[in-house]
């Protein structure tokens, strides 16, 4: 069974947190003064890391990220005064070598 868990995470560029694998993002929004992000999560999985990336409009994103990383949404901070956008990685598949590649 799912559930939908939050998280606090910092204002840097980059926060890495624990959450546990198959987990989806749905939301990052200020709570009160913090900045929270939301998931819909499996809690029996295991925990793997995830990074949250944090731009200011306006405040240049690597190509790689723009590209390849999942738009979280946006969010306001000090009555909108700052305007941030925020996108998490994909999460990374376990190393597991008993899978193997089946061509056709």
């Amino acid at each position: 069974m799912r559930t939908i868990w939050k998280q606090q995470i910092g204002m840097a560029e980059r926060n890495t947190i624990k959450v546990p694998a198959g987990s989806i993002f749905l939301a990052v929004q200020m709570q009160r003064n913090d900045l929270c992000v939301w998931y819909l999560t499996d809690p029996t999985q295991p925990m793997v890391e995830r990074t949250i990336a944090t731009f200011g409009t306006g405040h240049d994103i690597p190509n790689s990220i723009a590209d390849e990383w999942h738009y979280l949404g946006t969010f306001q901070v000090q009555g909108g005064l700052f305007i941030f956008h925020a996108f998490s990685d994909r999460e990374k598949l376990p190393q597991d070598t008993s899978i193997k590649e089946v061509s056709a």
